[in-house]
């Protein structure tokens, strides 16, 4: 895995943070599949930018507040899996959640062709075929 990758992912969520859905669109091919885990709000399988593009605005419309913290990064030949800490608020419950979850990062050339979300680290890994 080359430090590429990793620096196109911390581009790639710094352009998110800061609200730049465009510059995060630019690394990411046309083509993406995002795979969210079953057991997360919004499961399921979303095909291409625009698609991608639904399904972060429903999971951002469930939330008064959100923040993400990448804490842990790990790299395989294939992917670079990051473990995000998020701490927000519930829009409609006012639940407050501090929990983990991982994304898992697949790359072609200098576009990101997949995206998983997956409840735990051991979960993103063993996607990857790897385990902890």
């Amino acid at each position: 895995m080359s430090q590429e990758n990793v620096q196109l992912v911390r581009r790639g969520l710094e352009a998110y943070a800061r609200g730049d859905l465009e510059a995060l669109f630019e690394l990411v091919a046309s083509d993406v599949v995002v795979y969210a885990q079953l057991g997360l709000a919004e499961a399921g399988t979303y095909l291409g930018r625009d698609s991608m593009a639904q399904f972060m605005r429903a999971w951002e419309d469930a939330w008064e507040e959100m923040e993400y913290e990448p804490e842990e990064w790990l790299e395989d030949a294939d992917a670079v899996i990051v473990v995000i800490r998020y701490r927000g608020r519930g829009k409609g419950s006012g639940v407050t959640v501090d929990d983990r979850f991982a994304w898992r990062y697949e790359f072609s050339g200098d576009r990101v062709v997949g995206w998983g979300i997956y409840a735990t680290k051991a979960e993103a890994l063993e996607a990857a075929g790897l385990r902890e």
